[in-house]
């Protein structure tokens, strides 16, 4: 029988390996019994979590555009603007450091680090 141990080994093996539909259904027999193992599943609280941060983004966004335009009408100074934008940027690194660790595999991460790289380069 195998113990949680070799069962995380092996789901580290599959990660660092090629995604095909072979190793999709060995994680998936892998997690679902890890998860027995353990008494618990992890999905639906990284759901959550990541609902969660997701839902925090537009407040943030609409607290933003309603600063930038009061600023624009010169209603406002910088600073509050400045103050949202910081709100905002919070709001979505939290969002993508959440979308990152529910992530299973590495190939997934590696698409977050991609587009990271991608909109850093654009700036």
């Amino acid at each position: 029988m195998l113990d949680i141990n070799e069962i995380n080994g092996t789901i580290k093996q599959l990660e660092n390996g090629e995604t095909t539909f072979s190793n999709c259904n060995k994680f998936a027999v892998l997690y679902t019994v890890r998860d027995y193992m353990t008494g618990k599943s992890a999905a639906p609280e990284l759901s959550n979590e990541v609902t969660e941060e997701l839902s925090d983004i537009l407040p943030c966004y609409k607290t933003y555009h309603e600063a930038k335009e009061k600023y624009r009408l010169r209603e406002i100074a910088e600073q509050p603007v400045i103050v949202a934008m910081n709100q905002l940027c919070r709001e979505i690194k939290e969002f993508m450091l959440s979308l990152y660790k529910g992530a299973d595999t590495n190939d997934e991460k590696n698409q977050l680090k991609q587009m990271v790289k991608e909109v850093h380069g654009m700036m």
